[in-house]
């Protein structure tokens, strides 16, 4: 691996990974490049992802951010470890999400545009009401509506982000399932979090939104103006790189296992 392009949330962090210890081509366009080096935390991962996964190529992070899930440390020894073929690739499908509008003119609803999330897509409540989600699976409703702060639909590496903090299922990689998690459910239901197969597809549809306005947020980005979604996984497929030294799958064990990563 020497053709590189590189993605840093500021330019310091280029100066304090030891690249040129090492026989890199850093590239001006991924066109060419064998793997994108990714440096920042998380959200510059996510941004990474979004911007260049047509490519097809693998995505290495550099964690110069809070926690770093999605990202390997910055040391010469972890990067001496993947330039040298020393690493395991994980591969993600990614979450699409088909919004749907319906404008006071118009008798039918009409589907807007898609979008592509590597984590999780979730409406949440923008002020202080809670906000009510009718929630379909398969065709066949489910919870008409699901009371509460929000709902979350992710992939088994967002199913340890935000979904893990609103105490939903962790899965391991393999599994490419899905989960479903209600954001502060209300009481009534007696319902948090479910696994769901990897074909299933989810609906969710806000209902009351001028009484109860929502946000939907789709890898940490607010989309305006969605109101109803409709996700499943897309057939596009994603590459994560991790120094062995840095075992992706033990991080996700030691989260199912309530221990401080």
């Amino acid at each position: 691996m020497k053709k590189v392009y590189l993605v840093a949330k500021e330019e310091k962090f280029s100066r304090q990974l030891p690249l040129d210890e090492f026989q890199l081509v850093l590239l001006d366009s991924p066109g060419q490049a064998e793997s994108i080096f990714v440096l920042g935390g998380d959200g510059t991962m996510l941004s990474a992802i979004r911007n260049y996964f047509h490519f097809k190529i693998p995505f290495f992070g550099f964690n110069f951010g809070h926690l770093g899930f999605l990202m390997n440390k910055p040391t010469q020894e972890v990067l001496a470890e993947i330039i040298n073929g020393n690493f395991q690739l994980i591969t993600q499908r990614l979450l699409i999400g088909e919004m749907f509008d319906r404008r006071f003119d118009q008798k039918e609803e009409k589907s807007n545009f898609f979008l592509l999330a590597f984590n999780d897509f979730y409406f949440e409540r923008a002020n202080s009401k809670t906000i009510r989600i009718r929630v379909s699976i398969d065709d066949k409703i489910q919870f008409d509506p699901l009371i509460g702060d929000g709902i979350i639909v992710c992939t088994p590496a967002g199913s340890t982000a935000y979904n893990a903090s609103a105490g939903g299922k962790i899965l391991p990689l393999e599994t490419s399932a899905l989960v479903l998690t209600g954001i502060c459910p209300a009481v009534h239901h007696h319902w948090r979090s479910s696994i769901l197969p990897p074909e299933t597809t989810i609906l969710l549809e806000a209902i009351d939104i001028k009484e109860r306005p929502v946000r939907l947020i789709a890898d940490g980005i607010q989309i305006k103006g969605g109101s109803k979604i409709q996700i499943r996984y897309s057939d596009v497929k994603v590459q994560l790189g991790f120094a062995q030294s840095q075992n992706f799958r033990e991080k996700v064990l030691r989260l199912q296992l309530g221990k401080i990563l």
